[in-house]
């Protein structure tokens, strides 16, 4: 494996224990999904490396009491079963909530949002020092299953009308932390097409103003709110729907969007 590649997953994925010696190794679960292959080959590193296993908040897996010695095997091992994301409990390392897709109570589809966080992003924030240790969470609705409330950037999908149909949006709120409760500030709304450039664009205000050292929910409340929300404002447009028919469908949705009432919390 790169030396490189291993010496910066080892940095952000990898945390001593203090009296025993040994570490945590935190596996990075993309978009909170896996296939039953990599599921098996989890379970085959975790009885190999590992002396216990767990899982954890921001959807990833957490192999416990791992021989420090041991480490670059286990991180071979990651890399032939497509495991090895150096980005747990980081910027990229996005949470959902199981939206639309699985939950009777969503209005969106937040897996599909999720990815397109991900993939607009880009590397040249991923790897910002600045930005890296901000987190992002996603849910469907109000409900904060993802407890995106608690997030540098929380988003939970609404729908709004316009141009007389419905249309897929997320909420955004900034600045919010799970240590203290300290509940992000509302920041406008921008349809779910829009959502990955929205992100950006919010972290790239953040860079480009900040004071130095100014942490994410202190420069929120020093800019307001009202600041994201003006620059953000070509992101909150939305077309006629016959000049953009993707911007009235959700995010990995092939249908016209349309929100119906349903009985109960969760389809399984």
């Amino acid at each position: 494996s790169d030396p490189a590649a291993y010496a910066f997953w080892n940095e952000t994925n990898v945390r001593p224990h203090k009296k025993s010696g040994l570490v945590t190794v935190t596996i990075r679960v993309p978009e909170a999904d896996l296939r039953p292959a990599e599921l098996r080959a989890v379970a085959a590193i975790a009885r190999r490396f590992a002396g216990g296993i767990r899982l954890t908040i921001e959807q990833d897996i957490v192999l416990r009491h791992v021989r420090g010695t041991a480490l670059p095997l286990l991180y071979a091992a990651l890399v032939e079963a497509g495991l090895a994301a150096n980005c747990a409990d980081h910027l990229a390392d996005v949470t959902r909530c199981s939206g639309a897709d699985g939950c009777l109570s969503a209005i969106t589809y937040s897996r599909g949002a999720a990815q397109d966080i991900t993939r607009t992003l880009g590397q040249d924030l991923i790897a910002d020092p600045v930005l890296r240790p901000l987190r992002i969470r996603v849910s469907g609705c109000q409900n904060a299953c993802s407890h995106h409330h608690a997030a540098d950037i929380g988003l939970f999908g609404l729908s709004k009308t316009v141009h007389g149909r419905p249309v897929p949006h997320y909420a955004l709120l900034l600045g919010g932390a799970a240590q203290g409760g300290v509940s992000g500030l509302r920041a406008g709304e921008v349809p779910a097409r829009n959502v990955g450039a929205a992100v950006r664009e919010a972290l790239l205000f953040y860079r480009a103003e900040r004071q130095e050292e100014e942490p994410f929910a202190d420069f929120v409340r020093r800019v307001t709110p009202a600041s994201f929300v003006q620059r953000l404002a070509p992101l909150a447009a939305v077309p006629p729907p016959e000049e953009a028919p993707d911007f009235y469908r959700d995010l990995s949705a092939d249908d016209a969007f349309k929100v119906t009432a349903k009985r109960g919390e969760c389809a399984a």
